[in-house]
């Protein structure tokens, strides 16, 4: 074989490898953009920057971690919000918003006792043992309820 041919050959070998070389090199930078894109998100922990990777990313490993993070962010966010009104209609939009949300069970007992509170200020000028017994049969549990029983007790 000729000595000229040998390196041709391996030219055109090598000229035939540029594009696979340049695929795995242009996703090795995606994979690394993704990485570092990803640890900035987990760092900042605010729904904007895991929105803003999901956008830029919505197909990486961490695109369902990133979901989730929006999820928790809201769903904690709507709790800020529903414990700082501290009102049975704060709590109603809390369980509206978030349904699955971590607080349901917190938020549902909340009502209760705001229900509760004010049923026992409502009878508190009827102080009969009619209305402190309708009053225990509706809010068996609780503070008020505590008082309720001690009243009734009491007066007898």
């Amino acid at each position: 074989m000729n000595m000229r041919v040998i390196p041709a050959i391996r030219l055109t070998r090598a000229i035939r490898l540029i594009p696979a070389v340049v695929c795995i090199g242009a996703a090795l930078t995606a994979c690394n953009l993704a990485e570092g894109d990803w640890q900035q998100a987990t760092a900042a922990n605010t729904l904007t920057a895991y929105q803003a990777f999901l956008q830029k990313h919505p197909d990486s490993r961490h695109a369902d971690n990133a979901r989730g993070r929006i999820l928790a962010l809201q769903d904690e966010q709507a709790w800020n919000t529903a414990r700082a009104a501290n009102s049975i209609a704060g709590y109603q939009d809390y369980l509206k918003t978030e349904s699955g949300g971590v607080h349901v069970g917190e938020a549902k007992y909340q009502i209760t006792a705001l229900q509760r509170a004010d049923a026992w200020k409502a009878i508190q000028n009827d102080a009969s043992a009619a209305s402190l017994q309708s009053f225990l049969l509706k809010y068996p549990q609780g503070l008020e309820s505590n008082e309720a029983r001690a009243r009734l007790k009491a007066a007898n």
